[in-house]
């Protein structure tokens, strides 16, 4: 009873499935029996590995000499976030053009990681290149007006672009498609307060694990950022962002004018408030918080999706 062996039809509750693969030594051994995983660790007597057996209950701890033949299972880095964090079942979405998004499971959202750089809707119509703002127009724009930034930072786009003429939404989710790809939709500011407050509620997010709001770092790249020497600010010790794996890209923004490259990110809602004026998420290089603010639809920001 509680044997590996012992009515396998319940095994795997872990979904570990490690196989009895047994071992090497001038002959084969133990296949259907055992399996025995290596360690990286050396002691006096060998190198301390596991042991799993058809006849025992226990995983237990046994020493390996170097000559032998046994399995191997690796393990992530925890600074690797690029599989772990994917989103289960969909660890990619490719939009109409066949660019190919990677995504980031936070909290019970899942999320594009990569700003939207699609230069159409999910039906084939053309998204033009804007030259002037509009609110009723829809219009997508190179960041910094520069075209060899859209692989890294995506497009910026009006309000227009990103709604295709749906209306205002404040739900969770959001239900407007509007740029996105078929199965993914536009966040509404519920659904990025949703993003907030959970980022905000784990410890590991927040820097210096001390204020709830002070999650910037934990959302923004390692790359692109403008230096800052304020504590916890997004510019402050690169290497040390992007605990989520949400990778926010400082793309600035485009209102007339082109700014905010590189000291900036600005991203959609599907919100607009009482003075239809739309919601807005936005990280700055010398903040330590993401802050929620509205203002008018003819400003050009980036658009992340999110799963349906």
């Amino acid at each position: 009873n509680c044997a590996v062996g012992y009515n396998p039809i319940t095994n795997n509750a872990t979904g570990f499935s490690a196989r009895p693969a047994g071992y090497y030594h001038g002959n084969y051994y133990s296949f259907g029996d055992r399996a025995i995983f290596w360690s990286v660790t050396q002691t006096f007597m060998g190198y301390d590995g596991r042991i799993l057996d058809y006849y025992a209950a226990n995983v237990y701890s046994t020493y390996l000499q170097k000559d032998y033949g046994y399995s191997v299972r690796c393990v992530r880095n925890e600074d690797d976030d690029t599989t772990a964090l994917a989103c289960p079942g969909t660890p990619t979405v490719t939009d109409v053009d066949g660019n190919v998004y990677n995504t980031v499971q936070i909290g019970e959202q899942c999320w594009m990681r990569e700003n939207l750089r699609t230069t159409k809707y999910a039906n084939g119509t053309t998204i033009p290149l804007g030259t002037d703002t509009s609110f009723t127009t829809a219009y997508r724009y190179y960041p910094d007006d520069n075209s060899a930034n859209v692989s890294d930072y995506g497009y910026l786009y009006n309000w227009a672009a990103v709604m295709n003429g749906s209306a205002s939404s404040e739900a969770n989710p959001s239900g407007v498609q509007g740029i996105c790809p078929n199965g993914w939709h536009v966040p509404s500011d519920a659904e990025w307060r949703e993003l907030s407050y959970y980022v905000g509620d784990q410890n590991q997010y927040v820097c210096d694990g001390y204020h709830g709001t002070d999650i910037a770092k934990a959302l923004a790249s390692e790359t692109g950022w403008i230096s800052s020497t304020e504590n916890c600010a997004v510019g402050n010790n690169l290497s040390a962002n992007n605990a989520t794996g949400f990778s926010a890209r400082p793309a600035g923004y485009y209102g007339g004018y082109y700014a905010g490259f590189g000291y900036s990110a600005y991203f959609w809602s599907a919100t607009q408030n009482n003075s239809d004026e739309v919601y807005y998420r936005t990280l700055h290089y010398y903040y330590a918080f993401l802050l929620s603010t509205n203002f008018h639809e003819d400003y050009g920001y980036s658009v992340r999706c999110v799963r349906n």
